[in-house]
């Protein structure tokens, strides 16, 4: 059977290395997605001791759970090159974007599977299969991802999408913790440098209420949100499979400069959702629906 070629990438930090590289915890990690990748690769990231880590990675590689390793630090510059992006942008939540940037931007093939390692999918057959056929079908898509549940139970797929079919819902939005992709479609610069991002696509601004305190840094999965939307670029939702996403950390924000920016996204967050109700407002930058729209004002409101 002829199967497309596609990278399989996951990440591990400090926090996680020792586990994610024990005998067969990769191998497993792999093995839930249900396809035979041309090329399975392991991001380290933020790691204190590197010769450890390299001896832990190479030690997987040896036993043949993955193909390769690579460290985020090694390969970021180049990353922030490609994406037209600066560490400043990140600010002091760097690491949680490094990561996904260097996995684009790695010499690989075209296709990238990435995925948080600490993500458990619940399916059967492969998602990834099913998401490769689907881009054959529709040109509007670039990303895909399977469904999420949050621990709760709740899930929003239907209500940040425009279009469904029988397992399927297509709209906009963009999740780091597991996705397809092509390569080409991202190694390009990801966003405007003469319009802050909360202007370029209003509705990203949405990230600020949930994921981390409102203040001024980005995230990748926001830059990839608001580039999606200028581009008219759609996420494929399979229904079939599920993952429960990831707690997030929260950290304090910091200055007047944190706080006013978390005001500014506030109230641009508060107008757009006005014009929708008012003019019926359609662009993607400019819409904000469903859960989407609640996650900022609800507290403890989740979306990925």
């Amino acid at each position: 059977m002829n199967v497309e070629p596609v990278e399989f990438v996951v990440n591990c930090f400090e926090r996680n290395i020792v586990q994610v590289t024990r005998p067969g915890a990769l191998e497993a990690a792999v093995a839930q997605h249900r396809y035979p990748f041309a090329l399975r690769t392991l991001l380290v990231n933020n790691v204190a001791d590197r010769p450890l880590a390299a001896r832990l990675a190479q030690a997987a590689v040896d036993r043949g759970e993955i193909d390769r390793f690579a460290f985020v630090e090694d390969h970021l510059d180049r990353a922030l090159r490609v994406t037209g992006l600066r560490r400043s942008d990140f600010g002091r939540y760097l690491h949680w974007s490094d990561c996904c940037l260097v996995a684009l931007t790695l010499d690989g093939p075209e296709l990238l599977c990435y995925v948080d390692v600490d993500l458990a999918l619940r399916g059967d057959g492969s998602w990834v299969s099913a998401s490769l056929a689907a881009f054959k079908t529709d040109s509007r898509l670039c990303v895909a991802n399977p469904n999420w549940r949050m621990a709760d139970g709740a899930t929003s797929v239907a209500e940040e999408s425009d279009e469904s079919a029988e397992g399927i819902f297509i709209g906009y939005g963009f999740t780091d913790q597991v996705f397809l992709c092509r390569r080409s479609d991202f190694c390009r610069p990801l966003m405007n440098r003469w319009l802050p991002l909360v202007l370029s696509s209003p509705a990203s601004a949405r990230y600020f209420g949930w994921q981390a305190p409102r203040h001024n840094t980005l995230f990748f999965e926001q830059i990839v949100d608001a580039f999606m939307r200028r581009k008219r670029m759609m996420r494929l939702t399979l229904t079939g499979w599920e993952f429960e996403p990831i707690p997030l950390s929260s950290y304090p924000a910091r200055g007047l400069v944190e706080r006013a920016a978390g005001r500014f996204n506030g109230v641009a967050l508060r107008i757009i959702r006005w014009g929708r109700r008012r003019f019926g407002w359609t662009d993607p930058r400019l819409r904000v629906s469903g859960l989407l729209d609640s996650a900022f004002a609800v507290s403890g409101a989740q979306q990925t």
